[in-house]
């Protein structure tokens, strides 16, 4: 795994909302206010890793690409 992707991994963690003290109706935790904010983190850490997938393969076709051509020549 490259380190671009293991610094979007730790951020989208950094992201999740920490743990709350158990109550007798459940966790207390205002995920309402949290949601919008981790849905972006979520959403820009995609289109990063998708930024980042693109690039790769495209240095791989390229790699790919020229190859054959010297091989043709």
């Amino acid at each position: 795994m490259s380190s671009d992707s293991m610094e979007i991994i730790l951020a989208a963690e950094q992201e999740l909302p920490q743990p709350q003290a158990e109550t007798r109706f459940g966790t207390e935790c205002d995920i309402s206010s949290r949601l919008p904010r981790l849905l972006e983190s979520l959403s820009r850490n995609l289109r990063t890793s998708s930024l980042l997938l693109q690039r790769q393969v495209s240095t791989r076709v390229d790699e790919i690409l020229t190859g054959y051509i010297y091989i043709v020549q």
